[in-house]
C-alpha cells in the first residue's frame, strides 16, 4: 500500500485508478452507515476521491492514509447528510430473525443488507463505528486511530450500540432511543 501511495503521491493515474477500486467498497459502507442514504454515499464516496487526487500531496505520514480518508469522507457525508435535510428510514420493516438467539451473533449478519436497517437507529458515530468493524473488519484499536477516540470508548460505544439494537429488535420502547441520538 505505501507504494501505491508513493506512486499516487507522484501524480500517477494508474495508482488513482487502482486506490479507487481498493476503497470504493470500504468507503461506500462506511458513509452508508452514516447517512443511510445510497445516493448521498456515493456523491460522498466520489467527493472523498476527488478531494484525495486534489489534496494527497498535503499527506505528511503514509501511516495516517486511513485514517486521513475516512475523515475526509466522514466530513463529506456530514455536508451531503445536512445539504439534503435526510429523513431517516424506518425501523419497523426490520426482520427480527437475527435476533433468534439470547446471545446475538453479529458476525452472521455482516454480510447481510439487513445490517444497515439495524443500525439505523444509531446516532452518525456509532453507525460508522459499527460499520467500521464488523463490515470492514476494522480493530477496535484501528478505529479509535481513525475516529481520535480512545479505544475503551470505542468499546463501550459497541456495547451500548449492540444493547439498543437488542432492546429495538425486542421489541423495546422506539422513543427510547432519545438519548443516543
Amino acid at each position: 500500500m505505501d507504494k501505491l501511495l508513493e506512486r499516487l503521491i507522484c501524480g500517477d493515474m494508474n495508482a488513482f485508478n487502482e486506490m479507487v477500486e481498493y476503497y470504493n467498497k470500504t468507503l461506500f459502507y462506511i458513509a452508508l452507515a452514516r447517512t443511510n442514504d445510497e445516493v448521498i454515499s456515493r456523491e460522498a464516496v466520489q467527493d472523498t476521491f476527488i478531494c484525495l487526487y486534489l489534496h494527497i500531496k498535503k499527506l505528511k505520514n503514509v501511516k495516517n492514509f486511513n485514517s486521513w480518508i475516512i475523515k475526509i469522507l466522514i466530513n463529506n457525508c456530514k455536508k451531503k447528510y445536512k445539504k439534503r435535510n435526510i429523513v431517516e428510514v424506518s425501523y419497523d420493516s426490520l426482520d427480527n430473525e437475527y435476533f433468534s438467539h439470547d446471545e446475538y451473533d453479529f458476525e452472521n449478519i455482516v454480510n447481510d443488507i439487513d445490517f444497515f436497517e439495524l443500525i439505523n437507529i444509531l446516532n452518525e458515530d456509532d453507525r460508522t463505528i459499527m460499520a467500521l468493524y464488523y463490515k470492514d473488519n476494522y480493530s477496535t484499536k484501528e478505529i479509535s486511530e481513525i475516529l481520535g477516540m480512545n479505544e475503551n470508548t470505542i468499546r463501550t460505544r459497541m456495547r451500548r450500540a449492540r444493547e439498543i439494537i437488542k432492546k429495538n429488535v425486542d421489541g423495546g420502547d422506539k422513543d427510547g432511543r432519545k438519548g443516543h441520538r
